[in-house]
């Protein structure tokens, strides 16, 4: 399944939801709990091993790989 990035336009928290293409349910804002949402293009990594493109969503480093955070 797809995780689609959102911004909640009452609050402005990004997140996440892990979701299915026919998946019509309504997102609400885990902060706020507001349904005034805004589904947000999201960068992704393509490559194997090597690869200089990141994936990685860790806010507390730069690793290409999340096993290294805590």
């Amino acid at each position: 399944m797809p995780i689609y990035e959102y911004l909640c336009e009452n609050c402005q928290q990004k997140f996440e939801v892990l979701s299915g293409i026919k998946d019509g349910a309504q997102v609400i804002c885990p902060r706020c709990r507001q349904d005034r949402v805004k589904k947000l293009v999201s960068v992704f990594g393509i490559g194997g091993r090597g690869s200089k493109t990141s994936s990685s969503s860790c806010s507390s480093c730069s690793s290409a790989s999340c096993s290294n955070c805590k």
